[in-house]
């Protein structure tokens, strides 16, 4: 039996070991570059009705695999967002600066701009998985869960909330004293 459930894949509570944080990496490498590579290889644009979607989905699985990732090494999710607008404004630029040197075609898949931009998004994202895999996660439970198992995954720590706690104390309480 695994030790985490389908919504815990996209849940960014939890924690991910080195081995959980590669295989999401890998995976969802692996499904970008088949995205951008088909796109690439047939030379069909990819219409943004499809692609933005899509996109959303591959930058919300990477967020949770980075945040389960952070909590394993005691870290909150905090830092990750000053590098997530890193990336995304290095990407802008990429563009801009393409579009400026060229024109906008040089963006359309197949051409060198399509590709530099690709990579702007690319390689700061490998860099982070390569630090991120080095760095020592903590070896006990830490305030975002349990050890990471066997999956190199973490369930969601999921809290009650304090009005359920003190909610659920108080009927403990009151049947105390019917009794």
């Amino acid at each position: 039996m695994t030790d985490i459930s389908l919504l815990d894949i996209f849940d960014p509570r939890g924690r991910a070991d080195r081995k959980g944080l590669i295989l999401a990496a890998a995976v969802l490498m692996g499904a970008q570059a088949g995205f951008v590579g088909g796109a690439q290889f047939t030379g069909y644009a990819v219409p943004m009705s499809v692609s933005l979607p899509v996109q959303l989905v591959f930058a919300w699985l990477g967020i949770v695999a980075v945040s389960k990732r952070m909590h394993d090494l005691g870290l909150g999710l905090n830092r990750v967002w000053w590098g997530l607008a890193a990336m995304v404004g290095g990407s802008v630029v990429t563009a801009v600066v393409v579009v400026a040197l060229f024109n906008e075609d040089a963006l359309l898949p197949g051409n060198a701009g399509y590709l530099a931009v690709a990579a702007s998004v690319f390689a700061p994202a490998i860099a982070a998985t390569f630090w991120l895999h080095f760095a020592p996660g903590q070896v006990h439970a830490n305030r975002f869960g349990p050890v990471p198992g066997a999956s190199g995954f973490s369930p969601a720590h999921r809290k009650l909330r304090r009005s359920n706690t003190v909610a659920a104390s108080q009927v403990d309480a009151a049947n105390v004293a019917v009794s």
